[in-house]
Formats: C-alpha cells, sequence, structure tokens
C-alpha cells in the first residue's frame, strides 16, 4: 500500500475511535468512578469505628494521587484498613496496582503506608499489628504513573463491544503504518540504542529495557530514569534527596515510599545476575553495586 493510503486512514481513526467512545460515556469516566469507590471505603472505615454521622469530605485529586479526608478523628487499625480496602474495592471499577498512605492532618507526615500489586507475592503490607490512636488522618491512594487499568464498572456490553472494536482497529492501522515506514527507514539507524553493560544484562535507557540470556523485560520511563543515574554513578552511594530531585523533580505525584517503591521494582528486574545489587545504605540512600566475577 502506498504512504497516502495510510496517512488518509490514519488520519481518519481518531474520528472513528473517538465516535464510537462516544457510545460508552462511563469509559469517559474513570477519575469519577476511583473517587466514588474511594468515598465509599471512607464511608465504611467511619462505619467500622462505630461513627454514622461523620462526613466522608470530597476526594481532592492530584495528578494520579487522591486523597480521601474526614470530618471528624477517630482510630485506625492498618490490618482492618488492608482488608477493608481490599472488600470494597472488589468488583468495582478500580485499578489493580496502587499505594494506601495514611496521612496524619495536622503533621502532613505518613503515618503508615502498604502497597498492593497485580502481581503474585509482590505486595508489600508492613506493621499490620500496630493500631493507631485516635487522631485527624487522611487516606491517600497513588497510582502507578504509567498506567491505571480499569474496566468502567455498569458499561452497556454493545457500548463496550464498539470501543474495542474502535481501538483494535486504530492498533492494526498504526501498527500497518510502523510496518510500513520502517520497511524504508535506513539501514544506518540501526544499532544507535544506546546499550549499556550491567553485569550479564544489557541495558537500554532509550528503549526501556533490560535482556539478559535473550529474555527482555521492559522498564517503565522512571525506572529507566532511575537505574540509567545508578549506573552511571555505580559503586557509589546516592542521596534519596538527590534521587528524588534528579528523577521526579517537582512533581507533585510522587510520595514518601515512591523512591522504595521504585527501587523495589528494579531489585525483582535485576533477580537474573547475583551480581548486581541496588543495596541501601541506611539513612544516606542507595548505591548500585557490580561485584567482578573473575
Amino acid at each position: 500500500m502506498s504512504a497516502k493510503y495510510w496517512i488518509l486512514i490514519l488520519g481518519l481513526a481518531p474520528a472513528l475511535f473517538c465516535r464510537a467512545s462516544g457510545t460508552d460515556a462511563a469509559f469517559l469516566q474513570e477519575d469519577s468512578h476511583v473517587a466514588v469507590t474511594l468515598r465509599a471505603i471512607g464511608h465504611e472505615l467511619l462505619l467500622s469505628v462505630g461513627d454514622s454521622t461523620s462526613r466522608v469530605l470530597p476526594v481532592q485529586q492530584v495528578g494520579n494521587r487522591y486523597k480521601v479526608p474526614f470530618e471528624t478523628a477517630f482510630p485506625l487499625d492498618p490490618t482492618h484498613l488492608t482488608t477493608l480496602v481490599e472488600q470494597v474495592t472488589k468488583g468495582r471499577a478500580f485499578p489493580n496496582d496502587y499505594i494506601v498512605e495514611v496521612e496524619a492532618c495536622h503533621a502532613l507526615e505518613i503515618v503508615y503506608a502498604y502497597e498492593i500489586r497485580d502481581e503474585a507475592n509482590s505486595n508489600l503490607i508492613p506493621c499490620q499489628g500496630r493500631a493507631l490512636p485516635t487522631d485527624c488522618y487522611n487516606l491517600v491512594f497513588t497510582f502507578p504513573e504509567d498506567r491505571i487499568e480499569m474496566a468502567a464498572e455498569g458499561a452497556e456490553p454493545i457500548a463496550n463491544y464498539y470501543k474495542y472494536a474502535a481501538l483494535a482497529f486504530l492498533i492494526f492501522l498504526l501498527a500497518g503504518t510502523v510496518f510500513y515506514f520502517s520497511k524504508r527507514r535506513s539501514k544506518a539507524t540501526v544499532g544507535t540504542a544506546d546499550h549499556r553493560t550491567l553485569g550479564s544484562f544489557r541495558f537500554s535507557p532509550t528503549a526501556m529495557e533490560l535482556s539478559i540470556d535473550g529474555q527482555v523485560t521492559s522498564l517503565t520511563a522512571k525506572e529507566a530514569e532511575l537505574l540509567a543515574l545508578l549506573h552511571d554513578h555505580a559503586n557509589e552511594t546516592l542521596e534519596r534527596d538527590l534521587l528524588l530531585k534528579t528523577i521526579w523533580g517537582n512533581e507533585d505525584s510522587y510520595v514518601g515510599r515512591t523512591l522504595d517503591v521504585f527501587v523495589s521494582r528494579l531489585r525483582k528486574k535485576l533477580e537474573g545476575d547475583p551480581a548486581v545489587k541496588i543495596a541501601n545504605v541506611r539513612g544516606v540512600g542507595y548505591k548500585l553495586v557490580l561485584i567482578s566475577q573473575k
């Protein structure tokens, strides 16, 4: 097919996709579904401590960070909180991956936090046995920056059909366009990716990939930036503040444990080579340790 053909079809695809999506308004209200579920969590939490009259205040959203404030103080049991969140979100239009933080209102500091991920044995839920005293708390939910995956609750089946059919059509067109122009691309561009040696791994920050023994692992943009920075300063300790400022800058979307969560993900993806470690220097930061193998 000619280039003109693909350009014409690709130009029409967004209009077709938007028209199909318009039949399913629920998909355009994902933030609303999240807010409704978060308010339901807050309501059930108050009921669980015997408070049926106090209000759950409007959910505050900044980027992918949602704060649930309350009208009154209450005691909080972390073990009960994790169970309650799981029960309320089950079967609802809610992301599979998220971080839950309990914020003390007046000090604006995190007094408890845990992470839920849509992967086996990867949840981080510490110190569940210690109850928190009666105080003013906010619940803060942070979802991954690279995706918020949901199925819209209550969407009509026919609307879903049209939406996904339009999406599949758009993907087909994009794939065809990429294939067509890739055949015309000059071979001089081959091999220009930024590949680095990381123990037994080949690491490409630009392609955001780790490869070892023919197996390729994808990285998110922030994971690639963080690993590249640690690699550039291998066997050197980098302070937490430096890492946060360099990778996240002044973004509002990161919270206190964001760096620890990303380091935990990178450690899991580097498990293929025991000579590559990300060490925690207590009270200071992290360093990438490359153990030489003779």
